[in-house]
This record gives structure tokens, C-alpha cells and sequence, in this order.
């Protein structure tokens, strides 16, 4: 069982773990959970199709680069993603309804693709030690604006005794999916090759 003195521990670890990227893979064992339950299965044919995992979405942008009946398939984190923030007492990175499933959607609609699926979901994650959570922090500190380890040290002390206590500490990831198609009057002639996005850091 651990004890106080384990988050010292913790909190070493955390802060000496190599940051590779978008590699998460030091959280293996110590927290779970995040993935939505969706899988994008698209029929085969002769269309384009972009991509985009946790990309900008530029819908203007993304409208003029489909071919006619090209498709666009996206999964985007999103702005509901608050719960950590709010059990350390770090202000939130944004307005909590910046950048939602109705937000893509319009604005995608309003550059003239057609929406044909549209998921979203709040998806359980869970921390197994006060370290997965310090390493969270350090791998997105966009989403935790000014904090700083020694100034929330109470609040992470506190964050520990409850994750010792319960066996963890839950907080939903904020996931949607949209499939869209662009209309057959698109300026971009048919043929191109397909595009994918990479995966980064989405500033909504």
C-alpha cells in the first residue's frame, strides 16, 4: 500500500520522465482509459478523403481541398475537458463550450459540407498515482495555464491522499467524431490523393 512518503516518489518520477512528442506511453500501468468507443469504417470508392486526428480544424480550408464527393473524417478533443483543472484550482484554458460537436458542426455546415455522422462522448480516464497526473501536466501544459508544481502543492497533496484512498481519480476526456462530405460543385477537380493530418496539439 502506499504511503505519504510515496508522493515524493512520484513526483520525482514525474518530473525526470522523458517527454518524447505525443508519446503517452510512460502512463502505461498508471493510468487508463480515454479511448472513444467509435471506429471510423469508410466504404471504399473513388473518393478523396482527409483525416484529421486531433488537428486544426480549418473548415474553409478543409472545404476547398476535398474533391467533388470527397470526404473528411475527423476525431477532435474538446474544450469540456475541466475536471483536473478544477480539482487543482487551475483556471480553465478556455470557455468550456469553445469548441464542442455543435461548434464543428456549424461551422463545417456553414462551409458547405454535408455532415453524415456526428458523435461525441466524455470518455473515463483514470489516474493510478499522483505521478501520471504530474505527467499529464507536463505533457499539455496548454490545458493547465500558470501552474506550477510548487504553488499547487497543497492541491496535489490533497489529489494524492484521494487517489491512495479511492484506489484513483476519474476525469472524462472530451472526444467527438464527425464524418462530412463536400458537395459535387467542389472547385477541386476529382483525383487527388488523400491527406492525413497529423496528430498535435489542437489549441481549442
Amino acid at each position: 500500500m502506499a504511503t505519504a512518503d510515496d508522493y515524493e516518489t512520484y513526483v520525482a518520477e514525474a518530473q525526470q520522465a522523458t517527454m518524447k512528442g505525443w508519446d503517452f506511453s510512460w502512463l502505461n500501468g498508471r493510468a487508463d482509459g480515454g479511448g472513444p468507443s467509435w471506429r471510423s469504417n469508410l466504404p471504399p470508392g473513388p473518393f478523396d478523403l482527409v483525416l484529421n486526428r486531433h488537428g486544426v480544424l480549418d473548415a474553409a480550408r478543409i472545404r476547398t481541398a476535398l474533391a467533388p464527393g470527397g470526404r473528411l473524417l475527423t476525431q477532435q478533443v474538446g474544450s469540456r475537458k475541466l475536471e483536473l483543472n478544477e480539482t487543482l484550482g487551475v483556471p480553465a484554458p478556455a470557455d468550456p463550450d469553445s469548441w464542442t460537436l455543435d461548434v464543428a458542426v456549424r461551422a463545417l455546415e456553414d462551409a458547405g459540407l454535408r455532415v453524415a455522422t456526428a458523435r461525441e462522448e466524455m470518455s473515463p480516464y483514470t489516474f493510478h498515482d499522483i505521478g501520471a497526473v504530474i505527467f499529464q501536466l507536463r505533457a499539455i501544459p496548454w490545458q493547465f495555464p500558470g501552474f506550477e508544481l510548487s504553488e499547487h502543492e497543497s492541491a496535489l497533496r490533497r489529489l494524492d491522499r484521494r487517489i491512495r484512498i479511492a484506489g484513483g481519480f476519474t476525469v472524462h476526456d472530451h472526444r467527438f467524431l464527425i464524418e462530412a462530405q463536400a458537395g459535387r460543385w467542389s472547385a477541386v477537380e476529382p483525383g487527388r490523393a488523400a491527406v492525413d493530418v497529423p496528430p498535435g496539439r489542437c489549441p481549442h
